[in-house]
């Protein structure tokens, strides 16, 4: 039933939050933390969604995954500006068209953003420096479809192309693959 499938929906990420949480509190599997805060954006419609983004980059920059980091942050500026102002929110959803993570035109935006003043420019500094640099590339990490062999993002649990669907992990909600079976 779909009051079935929204209840699991919340229910993972619930439980990814707090495996993240755990890991966060131990310091421990910076890699892990980034890859649950990556698969957390397909959740955001359960939590706000300037702060799935926001934390995505973050964990991302610490597990030192710089392109992902600056992929993600550069879509929580977006919507950072999206909801300081409404009437002018011109969000590209280009780069996320063929992943699982919703459009943020078919989510309701919080009415403030979690992060604003001083570290909101850190974090507009950070996307500037890497925008700079030849080193740095504002793209998502791919991997090649199971089944078809196109290449998907790597936390899409349903491939764009063939329809493939995977479920997630209980751990980082990434894919379970075959191949990692």
């Amino acid at each position: 039933s779909q009051q079935a499938t929204e209840f699991s929906k919340a229910l993972l990420a619930a439980h990814l939050q707090t495996v993240r949480g755990r890991f966060k509190e131990a310091n421990k599997a910076p890699e892990l933390v980034a890859k649950i805060s990556c698969a957390l954006c397909r959740y955001c419609t359960e939590f706000p969604v300037d702060r799935a983004f926001y934390e995505a980059g973050l964990d991302c920059k610490n597990a030192k995954a710089i392109n992902m980091s600056f992929f993600f942050l550069n879509r929580f500026l977006d919507i950072a500006d999206a909801i300081e102002d409404p009437e002018n929110a011109a969000i590209d959803n280009t780069d996320f068209m063929d992943t699982d993570i919703p459009s943020p035109y078919d989510l309701d935006l919080p009415e403030t953003s979690i992060v604003t003043g001083h570290q909101l420019e850190e974090i507009r500094d950070w996307v500037l420096g890497w925008s700079m640099d030849q080193t740095v590339q504002q793209k998502m990490d791919l991997r090649n479809c199971d089944k078809c062999q196109a290449e998907v993002y790597c936390a899409n649990l349903t491939c764009p192309r063939c329809k493939t669907m995977h479920e997630p992990c209980a751990v980082t909600g990434y894919p379970v693959l075959k191949k990692s079976r």
